[in-house]
């Protein structure tokens, strides 16, 4: 089904809400109550949820920091997925355009998104919020939404991956996951409360009023942190931090096997 038509019913979530108040956290936990329900839910989370379950995992230390390993089988179509390839290329309707049986999802941001339970998990409870509208993956002009989310869904962290960091599709979308699940999330808190793990720390680089920007050092891969006041200085960083990554993307990202020139992107 179209993902303009695929909006669940609000008597089916009016069920699964247990009486609780319907707030945006409640709304979205109910979702996911009806999507791995055996009787209404989508076939697809309910069956990667049982091999997500009875995956083998290991955590091993690298220069004192952990590092979780999954072999999860729901993961598989991700995983193998390429962002590059065009859908018409690729010969196969865009899987966000086009649902799967049973996949429902929550309009969000005056019905410009709609938040679904991904069925490639990660952690129980993973979100996919996809636009309705056929869009690029490009996080470029869409930081005022990632923030509306943040605030909006305060149970959860809102992400982006762009197609060099693991995007398995082309049609533009946020992530969300509950927050404080993911190690690298927990570690950055502490990183932030002025802690160390193995030999990485924080860094302040920037300071003003009403920004500060970290870099971590040491920490297996590049990573910095941006804490604001002031939402509307955040968005302007990000931006202006996008800005200097894409002129550095585009002295350093030419002409390498199999990574595409994404120019400007």
């Amino acid at each position: 089904m179209h993902i303009s038509k695929s909006q669940i019913n609000i008597n089916e979530l009016h069920f699964f809400l247990n009486n609780n108040k319907p707030t945006s956290n409640n709304k979205i936990k109910a979702l996911l109550k009806h999507q791995l329900n055996s009787d209404s839910g989508f076939p697809e989370l309910i069956k990667n949820m049982k091999l997500s379950n009875n995956s083998q995992s290991k955590t091993i230390i690298i220069n004192g920091i952990s590092i979780d390993i999954y072999m999860n089988m729901s993961r598989m179509n991700s995983v193998l997925a390429n962002t590059f390839v065009s859908k018409k290329k690729e010969g196969r309707k865009c899987i966000l355009c086009n649902l799967l049986e049973g996949q429902k999802g929550l309009e969000f941001l005056d019905k410009k998104y709609l938040i679904l339970a991904n069925p490639g998990i990660t952690k129980p409870g993973d979100l996919t919020i996809a636009s309705i509208k056929h869009e690029k993956q490009l996080i470029k002009d869409n930081f005022p939404d990632m923030f509306r989310f943040a605030k909006e869904m305060s149970d959860y962290s809102i992400y982006f991956n762009g197609a060099l960091a693991g995007a398995s599709c082309p049609h533009f979308h946020f992530q969300a996951g509950l927050r404080d699940i993911l190690p690298a999330e927990i570690q950055i808190n502490d990183f932030l409360l002025g802690n160390t793990i193995g030999n990485a720390h924080i860094q302040n680089v920037l300071q003003t009023n009403h920004l500060n920007v970290y870099n971590i050092e040491n920490f297996l891969r590049t990573t910095f942190i941006a804490t604001s006041n002031s939402k509307s200085k955040l968005i302007d960083f990000c931006n202006y931090f996008l800005n200097n990554l894409t002129k550095l993307n585009y002295l350093y990202f030419n002409n390498i096997k199999n990574v595409p020139d994404f120019g400007e992107y």
